[in-house]
């Protein structure tokens, strides 16, 4: 789906919702939703790596799954999405602290991140590992001993950090976790020779793997997290009016056009829950 055909699908949709979702049209005439940042706005906190095909920038243009499906939802809720790009360390502290309305960073919804934020799911999660080409890694534990580069505050790293403990307390040799601002140079440090593996959202592992990369190779779901990937928010009183847009989204086909857009498989939506 183009650009502007997926423009004009969001368009009519949007108006087929307020037509259709009488409540939802109600809590959401532009600008009126409780507790904005800023009035007739969503304001979007949003990592400034480049994460494609989640989020990027290309040739001046913000762009990926979350941008577009950011700028959906706004388009149903009757808002403008706009988007401050910063580290992806300082998202979560910035959403936390009412800078914004949702923050974006394809973000996996741990029960750890849930416990002080509310969630909005979209796709199923992974954690994937990459490691040179010729290297054979089974099970999380053969990564005793070694060194993995990962991205600084992501669920990767801590999802690595908790295999390392767990097998300091078996007895066994700890891995050496290094981490970097963004995945791209976490896996450049595994191609020259700084680090064993990187550990990488199953997505973003896929998308990188989608063209030829000599000298590596790749599990995607090295480590099964049973999670999701969505958005994080704090603001209890847009539950009902983010919850609502996103069921429309998921459910007209919408939400399966841009991941279709961006070459991922609708069949890994998540159901909401």
């Amino acid at each position: 789906m183009n650009r502007r055909r997926l423009s004009a699908a969001l368009g009519a949709s949007a108006l087929a919702f307020a037509l259709v979702s009488c409540s939802s049209a109600e809590a959401t005439t532009e600008g009126s939703l409780p507790g904005l940042t800023e009035a007739g706005k969503l304001t979007v906190c949003s990592s400034d790596s480049n994460y494609a095909p989640m989020y990027s920038m290309q040739d001046g243009e913000f762009t990926g799954v979350e941008p577009s499906l950011t700028e959906a939802l706004a388009e149903r809720l009757g808002l403008e999405a706009s988007f401050t790009r910063m580290a992806f360390a300082g998202v979560i502290p910035a959403i936390q602290s009412d800078r914004c309305d949702l923050a974006m960073g394809a973000f996996f919804l741990t029960p750890e991140r849930l416990a002080t934020m509310k969630g909005l799911p979209y796709l199923a999660a992974n954690v994937a590992l990459i490691f040179p080409e010729g290297n054979s890694y089974a099970e999380p534990e053969d990564l005793a001993g070694k060194t993995v580069a990962v991205q600084r505050g992501s669920v990767q790293a801590s999802t690595v950090e908790a295999v390392s403990a767990d097998l300091e307390a078996a007895g066994e040799e700890p891995i050496t976790v290094q981490s970097y601002d963004d995945p791209v140079t976490a896996i450049n440090a595994v191609m020259n020779g700084k680090a064993d593996a990187a550990g990488e959202t199953e997505i973003f592992a896929s998308n990188f793997f989608s063209e030829e990369r000599a000298g590596l190779d790749f599990e995607p779901t090295f480590f099964p997290t049973g999670s999701v990937t969505g958005f994080l928010y704090k603001n209890g009183e847009l539950e009902d009016a983010l919850t609502a847009a996103m069921d429309e989204l998921r459910t007209d086909g919408t939400l399966a056009g841009i991941l279709e857009e961006f070459n991922l498989s609708p069949e890994s939506i998540s159901d909401g829950k």
